[in-house]
């Protein structure tokens, strides 16, 4: 039987992020695009960062889970990219939450216009007053043509 194909790999570095860390994973297993891999790569936790992401890669297959000695996120994400089988990259941290279509959205976006990168605007929230600011794509302000 042939396997899916993978549409984008989700790549999300995780360091000491148990506080935070299931709301991400949450977000990334509800995503209407179902053809995903989510691979996280564990950059040396010392807390229960590395069991959470356990427990998830039980319950769900398309989880990942890789493990370095902490040398920080950007040599976690080229770890994480090493094994990326998807068509798309998405690059995530441990701290984020999307919309659960905003995988589906953004791949169609780069499929129908033929593009190699695609980026959206994100909200903020604060995390002592709870106020949420939405911010826009910032690459409009430079008069750059995003889509």
């Amino acid at each position: 039987m042939k396997s899916k194909e993978i549409l984008v790999s989700v790549i999300i570095p995780v360091y000491n992020a148990e506080k935070y860390l299931s709301d991400c994973l949450d977000s990334a297993r509800a995503q209407t695009l179902r053809d995903i891999e989510i691979i996280c790569v564990d950059d040396g936790s010392t807390d229960r960062s590395a069991d959470i992401l356990k427990e998830y890669a039980r319950k769900d297959s398309r989880f990942i889970i890789l493990h370095q000695k902490n040398q920080y996120a950007g040599v976690a994400r080229n770890h994480g990219m090493k094994c990326a089988r998807g068509k798309y990259l998405a690059f995530w941290d441990a701290d984020d939450i999307f919309a659960p279509s905003m995988l589906e959205i953004m791949y169609q976006t780069a499929e129908i216009n033929f593009v190699d990168v695609v980026v959206c605007g994100y909200a903020s929230k604060n995390v002592n007053s709870g106020n949420i600011v939405e911010f826009e794509n910032q690459l409009y302000e430079y008069g750059l043509d995003c889509i």
